[in-house]
């Protein structure tokens, strides 16, 4: 069980000009967002990437895209995503029925769209995140450490995992990513060897996942869960992580009460209180206000900061409720979509999953299950619409280029 809610940045400003719950937060399996409770089937196919006709009356975009002031101008819309489909994307709820984890799977993607004058083109694919940050790119990603256990039996019992390990890579370049991969892996098995010289066969049938749930300038929140199996099906401890990590020298808010006062956090996990009360299994006292993290995460167009607080379900298990605390403040994402009527747009488009309006409003994105859908605010038309079959949990980056920036970043990101 987990109680789990799923968050853009103005990335030309950086460098240029299962059950019903309270109304602000929702139960579902541990990793899962509101955004990839069911794996959307997403990914460009190998036909043609850009178009510039019409492929939708104007009359059907009046009403939705009324509230727009679009400038002329040329931009860039970098998205990525988790692309993580594997049985650690579960959660620790995997261990409830459990069965020896599959092999290490790619975690991200990232695509870059680019509008130049009329035109919507794909100008770049990439098997990893690439995040703008203030006076460089930084390109981060999943890896992971599966070693078969060391001895046979753990815990008086048949060994069933040995050792799964996943980490977070960055690296400044595209050329510095493999040794950023190569040196995770080894701070992994030098702690992995640590731990087995400390405890022996105790220290086996560990899983501990950590991947990025979302990333914008100057951080990113990692989410993933720590678990070690110690008897048959059911009998494991476990609990979830979630951490801010900086990628640069200025500070960043790491816990809650750094971006809201006591009251407003109070407020925010109220339905949270009144289902876990003010205390653990074992009698801790659960500190709403000064314990509570947070992450983002892509909520209905925009990107919301979500409360997470650590909660249990018994004295062996732990996990995070979390609280929709409403639209990130400026101070962490610099740019994010004007007010659209989202209802409206999902009537146009029932599959939607999110959309994204570039910051001079001339073009919309729209993503659905099955394609990207790029609309022009100035004729009120589709200008773009491809398919795709890439499996996503949900988007974790959403940043914009403008101006000139649009093809130093399309430069950057295919070179």
């Amino acid at each position: 069980m987990k109680l789990v809610f799923v968050g853009t940045s103005l990335a030309s400003v950086i460098f240029s000009s299962c059950t019903s719950t309270p109304a602000n937060f929702q139960t579902s399996l541990p990793g899962i967002s509101e955004q990839g409770a069911k794996l959307q089937q997403i990914g460009f196919d190998e036909t043609s990437h850009e178009t510039s006709h019409a492929l939708s009356p104007k009359s059907e975009f009046e009403a939705v895209l009324a509230g727009l002031q679009p400038q002329t101008g040329n931009a860039g819309l970098l998205i990525s995503f988790d692309t993580d489909t594997g049985q650690n994307s579960q959660g620790y709820d995997q261990f409830y029925d459990f069965t020896q984890p599959a092999q290490a799977v790619n975690t991200n993607k990232t695509l870059y769209l680019t509008r130049v004058d009329d035109t919507i083109h794909l100008a770049a694919e990439l098997e990893y995140i690439a995040s703008p940050q203030t006076e460089r790119f930084i390109y981060a990603g999943q890896v992971r450490y599966l070693e078969a256990p060391r001895t046979e039996d753990c815990f008086a019992m048949p060994c069933i995992v040995g050792f799964d390990y996943s980490r977070i890579w960055t690296a400044d370049s595209k050329l510095a990513i493999q040794a950023a991969k190569d040196e995770a892996i080894a701070q992994i098995k030098d702690s992995v060897d640590a731990d087995f010289a400390a405890r022996g066969a105790d220290a086996q049938n560990v899983t501990d996942y950590e991947k990025v749930s979302f990333i914008t300038d100057g951080f990113y929140v990692t989410e993933g869960f720590w678990s070690q199996t110690t008897g048959g099906a059911a009998w494991f401890q476990a609990y979830e992580k979630s951490s801010v990590v900086a990628l640069s020298n200025r500070e960043v808010p790491t816990h809650l009460r750094e971006l809201y006062s006591p009251e407003q956090i109070a407020s925010g996990f109220q339905p949270v209180r009144d289902m876990f009360g003010d205390r653990r299994w074992l009698g801790e006292v659960i500190d709403y206000v000064n314990n509570s993290l947070y992450t983002l995460a892509r909520i209905r167009g925009n990107t919301h900061v979500l409360g997470l607080i650590e909660v249990d379900g018994n004295a062996h298990r732990r996990f995070h409720a979390s609280a929709n605390m409403g639209i990130a403040p400026e101070s962490i994402i610099a740019y994010d979509n004007p007010p659209l009527d989202f209802d409206q747009f999902q009537n146009l488009y029932p599959a939607m999953i999110d959309l994204f309006v570039s910051p001079n409003e001339n073009t919309v994105f729209v993503l659905t299950d099955e394609a990207i859908v790029g609309i022009d605010a100035f004729s009120k038309q589709e200008i773009f619409r491809e398919n795709h079959n890439l499996s996503f949990n949900k988007v974790v980056m959403v940043e914009w280029a403008t101006g000139e920036f649009v093809t130093r970043w399309q430069q950057e990101l295919t070179q």
